[in-house]
């Protein structure tokens, strides 16, 4: 995690950088699919044949059962996301656990996908609940005394996303007397409690009640990873 000094705006202006990366699959000039990239353009990975790792309690379990289970989020645009109508996930982090079933030697669409909350995370990984989990997660030397960690496959910083219409929020400095929402749980929670204390951090199970509260003007920030934010940004970048 970045230092909280590189905390950035995440309004508009983050909106249109996400939709510029976006744009090949955009219908209209600048603004980003709705449900991300089609299915039939997402790419198909090979099962690995004979692939076996018999020292591996959780990869013998899961040969046993023929499928595995990995633990990811619901409600984290482009990154992780659930069709409330099909109960399909897609996203980035989606596509990498596909890609490691593959290599591992299930197929993909064999997985089991369980939404995990940020604070349940190490739980649900040493009760056996999930066979490893994908998604935004800060790798720090207590969560590495409880888990451990491939990668990271991905690097992000902490940032702020505000409403458009606010401008008196330019970065940490300015939450002193405002309400910031995280994740219970989570590192840009704490590291708001730790060095902000005169912010009013409150904290929910998941980013998407966050933004719900912000939108509805019950927080004034809403602080998470970059990524998560931009994907959250380009879903209402008017707003």
């Amino acid at each position: 995690m970045t230092d909280m000094r590189r905390l950035r705006r995440a309004t508009a202006a983050l909106a249109t950088a996400l939709a510029l990366l976006l744009m090949a699959g955009c219908g209209k000039e600048g603004s980003p699919p709705a449900k991300g990239p089609r299915t039939e353009k997402l790419p198909t990975y090979k099962v690995a044949t004979g692939f076996r790792l018999p020292s591996s309690p959780t990869w013998r379990r899961a040969e046993r059962r023929g499928h595995l289970t990995v633990g990811v989020k619901e409600d984290q645009p482009y990154l992780g996301e659930r069709d409330p109508a099909t109960g399909r996930y897609s996203g980035f982090d989606i596509e990498i656990a596909r890609m490691m079933s593959a290599s591992l030697g299930f197929p993909p669409k064999t997985i089991r996908f369980q939404t995990i909350a940020s604070a349940n995370r190490e739980t649900a990984l040493q009760s056996g609940q999930i066979d490893f989990y994908v998604g935004t997660y800060t790798i720090n030397p207590l969560r590495k005394r409880l888990v451990g960690f491939a990668g990271p496959y991905f690097m992000a910083g902490q940032s702020l996303l505000v409403r458009t219409d606010e401008d008196d929020i330019h970065g940490p400095a300015d939450l002193a007397g405002r309400t910031v929402c995280s994740v219970a749980g989570s590192t840009p929670l704490q590291r708001i409690e730790r060095d902000y204390p005169k912010a009013r951090a409150v904290a929910y199970d998941t980013y998407s009640v966050c933004v719900d509260n912000l939108l509805s003007f019950q927080v004034d920030a809403v602080t998470t990873d970059n990524t998560i934010l931009l994907g959250y940004a380009a879903k209402a970048p008017r707003s």
